[in-house]
């Protein structure tokens, strides 16, 4: 009876001659007591797929806005649309492409939650000829079985491939596309839970789907539906399967791939051919390969059945990626295991159940050009250069956590980052208690207008952003971006890490939550379908513990602590007569409305004395009886003071010492053990800048200073007191040396930066650009430079530095500083020579976005716009297209139909549409 059920389902479904009201009627009533009876009769001969028909069916039925069929067109522009492309009316008002709140919603992006499937695929045998520009030439054999949804024809998902040729076991097999489906419909009719063998010859060549980074690697993408761009299947996170992959590729290059590498071999003089094979079934939005120039290491853990693999891409000056200065391969690799060893096991004891793959696979790459989710079946992208044991820690957490448990789509994946935050608490907590600082927003809406003193593009592991030049203004925008508000979700931002710290901090403010998260996991990670939705999940959770979280939580971010500033002026008068001091504090802005402690230290040749005061208001004074031995007085804020607040909003008072010369030079001499008290003397001396008598005691002290940070704080007041005086550079360009701290050399170039047309100190600065490795202290020397010299002259002195490699980081500073300087044209000209796809990403984009800002003219944007809008990178494509609001209406709207169709990336169109929008009708 079920079988019978199971079979007619489908046809019931879709059948079209039924009335309307009986069609209703049936739905609604008969076809729910058929389910119900199918999923709760005891039956032995329902298979497994038949009863998540029954399953998927009864959903449907309460979730009737959400059924898409994997055997329904879907535009490629318009994912909820199944029948039609998207009117050009609607872009004006585009369906916003974020993630619901909702569970049984997917965004426009997405995956459908529960799709129709016509087979499952079983195993996947490839053979894929790669070249370096990303061009596939493949042939898929796939071993599947028919569903009930597909007894007519066998639907797949190819995006953009050029099929050669299909055959279903020995015959070939007719075929058509409909968007990004290829049905294929056999020779002679199939049934249900029938095996056959699938063979598809096929091209790719997309711009989605195959990224390339500045070092030339070519590498897949994780996004959702971008799998299908490379290779035909059922790309769905539901679908899972073994694979067996060959590779042919350039011989030059070194490919890696999912699962566990097989055999490599040299075929010709150009090419080999690398195999990469997997027992575990692996999603198919979790297949990956990499090709490029790689250094690859194992870590071997003492009885574990898996092993390591560090993966180091090499960038194009021989640099090992992922290696900070000075460390060595082997010690990494000997790190990693020993950290691992301990979380392997301890991982084993939580889940109840062996790491999954036999491999992990760290893979440090250069640019992930904009990958959100750097996490799949048995590797870890990472692209920063920060001490590993944390990051590693979390990147293995999260693998084994969302390899045995994974979300249904990525709109959702709530589940899964408790999951990890719950394990990442219990192992390894002070990994999230770090500050929130790793991934800053992606930037939305268009580029600052322009001439205006606008952001300037950066990226970072959760991709482009916008950096103000003002440092107070990122802080501001930091902490308004973790307020702990609700907040917007950006296309394909769910698997990034403010979205795990989202779910911890759930878990803070929700202790049992956590704890019943924690009692219930045997019970989930034993489930034998590895997909979950918060749904799913929280009815796992309240059948264990009666603990019921069943609506969706307050997904936040958890906010920062900011502290009010109080900013006060302690002006010290001694009175040498009577032996006492007066200290006045006077508030700058708005005043303490309760008391502060301020301990008061005394300095003199017999040691410290220090006492407590107590301030608050907008004026407090006091007058104190010192020991005659005082020649210094400094004031300190207890650590505790904070704390002790009864505000909600802790505060704290920030104090500005004003005091006499001598009482400065006495507390750097006295202070011959602690440099902040040092640094906080030649800091004060520049409030007497006017005094020439200084200058002797300031270079006095320097010439036997060694902190780094007082030397350069003694340089900066220097500076003051000099003020570019002729014959005065020379003390500062001796500090120009290379084997000078990076802080002393920024301080010494900022002070020569006074030296307005001196040729030496031009010169000098010059070689220090040229010679330096660090880019700060680069940056500071091209700034001293413009400063000091006039448009031509630093056009003419900066030029070779345009066309040095080593200094392509220096291009986006060298053209503004041009253009700030009044040769905007000559700017704007060179900058478009630095768009090529061979030119660092973050150049790139620091030079497009100094592009939009300072030309809106039609003749200089539209015959770049072309290779623009079709970059490989989303991240310039993303950014280009607001460049359409300085073109002619015509372009415009002919480019944004055009990329309405060709444009893949969600990201990218979302930006689209926002300027689509401002165009006038």
């Amino acid at each position: 009876m079920n079988r019978l059920f199971a079979n007619l389902l489908p046809a019931i479904y879709e059948i079209p001659a039924i009335p309307t009201k009986i069609a209703t009627l049936f739905r609604t009533i008969a076809l729910p007591l058929l389910l119900l009876h199918m999923v709760t009769a005891p039956s032995t001969s329902a298979t497994p797929i038949q009863q998540d028909i029954a399953s998927a069916t009864m959903w449907s039925l309460a979730n009737p806005t959400n059924q898409t069929s994997l055997a329904s067109p879907i535009s490629p522009t318009n994912p909820t649309s199944q029948t039609s492309q998207t009117s050009p009316t609607s872009l004006a008002n585009p369906t916003n492409p974020t993630t619901s709140s909702s569970p049984a919603s997917h965004a426009p992006w997405d995956t459908p939650l529960y799709p129709e499937r016509s087979i499952r695929i079983d195993h996947m045998d490839a053979e894929l000829y790669l070249d370096s520009s990303g061009s596939i030439q493949g042939t898929v054999q796939l071993t599947l079985e028919i569903l009930p949804a597909g007894t007519d024809s066998i639907q797949l998902h190819a995006a953009e491939l050029d099929i050669q040729s299909i055959k279903v076991g020995d015959e070939a097999a007719s075929f058509r596309f409909d968007d990004d489906r290829l049905w294929i419909y056999p020779v002679r009719p199939t049934s249900v839970g029938e095996l056959i063998n699938l063979e598809i010859i096929y091209e790719a060549k997309s711009n989605f789907g195959i990224h390339h980074n500045e070092n030339g690697t070519l590498f897949t993408s994780l996004l959702p539906k971008s799998t299908r761009h490379w290779i035909p299947s059922v790309d769905l996170p539901v679908s899972e399967f073994t694979t067996d992959i060959r590779f042919i590729h350039p011989a030059s290059q070194m490919l890696i791939a999912s699962g566990q590498r097989i055999s490599n071999r040299i075929l010709t003089v150009d090419q080999e051919e690398t195999r990469y094979r997997s027992d575990f079934p692996i999603p198919a939005p979790d297949l990956f390969f990499a090709l490029g120039d790689f250094s690859i290491r194992p870590a071997e853990i003492d009885g574990m059945d898996f092993r390591i693999l560090l993966i180091h891409e090499i960038d194009k000056d021989g640099t090992i990626r992922g290696l900070t200065s000075g460390e060595l391969l082997e010690s990494r690799v000997d790190g990693i295991a020993s950290v691992l060893d301990e979380v392997a096991r301890e991982m084993q004891e939580i889940t109840g159940r062996d790491y999954p793959h036999a491999t992990f696979q760290l893979i440090y790459m250069s640019d992930v050009m904009w990958e959100t989710r750097h996490t799949a079946s048995g590797m870890h992208l990472i692209d920063h250069p920060e001490p590993d044991s944390p990051a590693v820690t979390e990147a293995f957490i999260q693998q084994w956590t969302q390899t045995l448990l994974r979300p249904h789509h990525w709109s959702d994946a709530r589940a899964n980052h408790v999951l990890s935050a719950v394990v990442l608490r219990e192992l390894a907590p002070t990994i999230l208690n770090a500050p929130v600082t790793s991934d800053a927003p992606v930037t939305s809406g268009a580029p600052a207008p322009a001439t205006s003193n606008a952001p300037v593009a950066h990226y970072s592991r959760s991709g482009l952003y916008s950096i103000p030049i003002n440092p107070i203004e990122q802080k501001q925008e930091n902490q308004a971006a973790h307020s702990g508000m609700p907040e917007t979700q950006p296309a394909y931002d769910s698997f990034s890490r403010d979205e795990l710290l989202k779910a911890d901090n759930l878990l803070q403010r929700d202790p049992l939550f956590a704890q019943a998260i924690r009692e219930t996991m045997p019970v989930l990670f034993q489930r034998t379908f590895p997909l979950i939705t918060w749904e799913e999940f929280s009815q796992t959770i309240y059948a264990e513990t009666g603990l019921s979280r069943l609506e969706p939580p307050d997904w936040t971010a958890p906010p920062i602590r900011v502290t009010e500033r109080y900013p006060y002026v302690a002006t010290i008068t001694p009175d040498e007569t009577t032996g006492r001091v007066t200290i006045r504090f006077e508030a700058e802005g708005e005043p303490l409305d309760e008391l502060q402690t301020v301990i008061v230290t005394e300095m003199g040749y017999d040691g410290l004395n220090t006492r407590e005061l107590e301030v608050t208001g907008a004026v407090s004074e006091w007058v104190l009886t010192v020991s005659p031995s005082t020649e210094s007085i400094a004031f300190s804020i207890p650590a505790e003071a904070e704390m002790e607040s009864t505000s909600s909003v802790p505060s704290r008072m920030e104090i500005r010492e004003q005091k006499p010369l001598p009482y400065w030079i006495a507390q750097y001499d006295l202070f011959p053990d602690n440099s902040e008290q040092r640094r906080k003397a030649l800091a004060g001396l520049r409030d007497y800048s006017d005094n020439p008598d200084i200058e002797l005691a300031i270079r006095d002290r320097l010439e036997t200073e060694t902190d780094a940070y007082v030397l350069a704080e003694g340089l900066t007041t220097l500076a003051a007191v000099t003020q570019g005086a002729k014959g005065t550079e020379m003390q500062f360009l001796e500090y120009l040396a290379p084997d000078q701290a990076a802080e002393v050399q920024k301080a010494a170039i900022f002070a020569l930066s006074n030296y307005a047309e001196n040729q030496e100190v031009l010169r000098r600065l010059r070689v220090t650009v040229q010679r330096s490795e660090e880019s700060g202290i680069r940056h500071e020397a091209l700034r001293a430079m413009a400063a000091i010299s006039d448009a031509n002259l630093f056009r003419n002195s900066t030029e070779r530095f345009l066309t040095d490699e080593r200094l392509i980081d220096s291009v986006p500073l060298i053209l503004s500083l041009l253009a700030d300087k009044g040769d905007q044209e000559q700017a704007r000209t060179t900058a478009a020579t630095f768009l090529s796809s061979a030119v660092p990403a973050q150049v790139r984009l620091q030079i497009l976005e100094w592009m939009l800002r300072t030309s809106t003219n039609p003749d200089y944007w539209e015959p770049k716009l072309g290779a623009l809008l079709r970059d490989e990178d989303p991240r310039v494509r993303a950014l280009a297209v607001w460049a359409l609001n300085y073109t002619e209406p015509d372009f415009a709207r002919e480019w944004i139909g055009t990329l309405r169709s060709e444009e893949f990336d969600a990201r990218v169109l979302a930006e689209l549409m926002k300027v689509a929008e401002g165009l006038t009708p």
